[in-house]
């Protein structure tokens, strides 16, 4: 198969954490033996070019305790934490962005810590997965399900779709979002996971949420907390041949690999 053509336009890519947890091995690595634990975060970014400012993920909401009261009831080592400055609309105004400014926000996946904001950038169309918005809505009673406050805030499910049904874009398996950002649905982690391929000077970057960390892409071993396995080996493998570079959206090595968060 032939790589899709690299568009013209070109974008930088600006990344940053809203949030911090511990999670067991066995949920980033399939079947890992080791019983320890490892700390993932939340990454968004901000993409700007083509006269755009785009947003990935939107962070959890200011209270964030009834997702941290579902992940505790399973364990209460799985608290999520967000340190000073890391709530969205802080990390946006170090940046100079106001919600306002904000043309596209882009989400992967429904979950409240990429949904829990979105009804604050009411400038924005809000770009999603139409197989995990459809899942949502009408899901398959034989399909795992996590209660729909976790999936977003109803403040932000009654936006969505009242007043903000008409910025809302549902995107295919594989379709071109603005001329050099393509959206390509990836299933494994949620119905609702996508990579965003973005393109940049330095080639396509995939931001997505089915690669945890690194060793899942890189040393071929399956995301844990998944959905479909076959989803999975077809994912890696399209990401192996048509990106240049994959940020996984977990992974704290992410600022090691990209000092201050710059991707250029």
């Amino acid at each position: 198969m032939e790589r899709q053509l690299v568009s013209q336009a070109t974008y930088s890519i600006d990344l940053f954490r809203t949030a911090t947890l511990q999670v067991p091995r066995y949920e980033i690595y399939w079947i890992d033996p080791c019983s320890d634990w490892e700390e993932i975060c939340f990454i968004n970014a901000i993409i700007r070019g083509e006269g755009k400012t785009i947003l990935l993920n939107t962070g959890l909401p200011k209270d964030f305790s009834e997702i941290n009261e579902f992940w505790k009831a399973w364990n209460p080592r799985a608290a999520v934490a967000v340190n000073g400055g890391e709530f969205i609309l802080d990390q946006l105004n170090t940046r100079d962005v106001k919600p306002e400014q904000v043309d596209l926000v882009l989400v992967t996946p429904l979950t409240i810590y990429a949904t829990g904001n979105l009804h604050h950038f009411k400038s924005a169309y809000y770009a999603m997965s139409r197989v995990g918005w459809v899942d949502f809505q009408t899901p398959n009673p034989y399909s795992h399900q996590l209660p729909r406050p976790i999936v977003m805030p109803k403040e932000v499910h009654d936006y969505l779709t009242t007043s903000g049904w008409s910025r809302l874009r549902l995107l295919d398996a594989d379709e071109e979002v603005i001329d050099g950002i393509r959206a390509h649905w990836v299933g494994t982690h949620h119905r609702s996971s996508m990579a965003f391929v973005i393109s940049t000077p330095n080639g396509r970057v995939a931001l997505t949420d089915c690669v945890f960390k690194y060793p899942n892409l890189e040393e071929a071993r399956p995301l844990g907390i998944q959905e479909s396995m076959e989803e999975c080996l077809r994912a890696y493998d399209w990401l192996r041949k048509e990106v240049d570079v994959v940020v996984p959206l977990y992974d704290p090595n992410v600022f090691e690999r990209f000092p201050g968060g710059r991707v250029e």
